[in-house]
């Protein structure tokens, strides 16, 4: 009975972690990155720290908008 606990747990948390580490890709790919930041494997095997490591990362996106606004206000100030 005992085991059978225990490999309950062992079973659910690697379910748990792996929908989290899914969730986590899928915010890496939201911000620009594709999987070259390797989201999921850093989510799923090194859990909190992972998912700290994803949330922190620079969203290419919104960097790339931003660069094209500067462009464009260059641009504009230069005719």
């Amino acid at each position: 009975m005992n085991t059978l606990v225990t490999l309950l747990i062992i079973v659910a948390y690697f379910v748990i972690n792996f929908i989290i580490a899914r969730m986590m890709e899928n915010a890496a790919a939201m911000k620009g990155h594709g999987s070259e930041v390797h989201a999921f494997a850093a989510c799923f095997w090194l859990g909190i720290i992972g998912c700290v490591y994803v949330a922190a990362l620079p969203d290419k996106i919104a960097q790339g908008q931003n660069q094209q606004i500067i462009d464009l206000l260059h641009k504009e100030a230069n005719k």
